[in-house]
């Protein structure tokens, strides 16, 4: 029963991944949301722990050198080194947020225009 199941779900995917070239009119466009929802889907269920992992790395460094600024400057290794622990904990929190709030929003970016991108599963560089 569970294969069946599967078998179905995989079949009805394949189906919906199937280019398709739309042009100006209704008819081609209304055929098209079952991919583009379809495509919002799976970039925000692939694209946000990717966003949640990128966001968490590049503002783990960041904070720390706020962080060690505010002590005596990021020149210094012995502030750097206090203040390491709590950048890490501030970097990773906030990055987990901004993440959180950035995957979804480049999957319902780019689900329209390019479906099953690059850039709507959060792995394209965004700077």
């Amino acid at each position: 029963m569970k294969k069946r199941i599967v078998s179905s779900c995989l079949a009805v995917m394949s189906l919906s991944c199937a280019p398709a070239f739309a042009g100006d009119d209704p008819a081609s466009n209304t055929v098209l949301i079952p991919v583009r929802v379809l495509a919002f889907g799976v970039a925000a269920v692939i694209g946000t722990p990717v966003a949640v992992v990128k966001d968490t790395i590049k503002n783990i460094p960041k904070h720390t050198e706020a962080i060690a600024d505010k002590m005596g400057g990021k020149d210094n290794m012995a502030a750097m080194a206090v203040a390491a622990p709590f950048g890490i904990v501030s970097g990773t929190a906030l990055g987990a947020l901004q993440g959180l709030y950035d995957g979804p929003k480049n999957s319902l970016d780019n689900c329209v225009e390019h479906p099953f991108s690059a850039a709507s599963m959060s792995l394209s560089d965004k700077d």
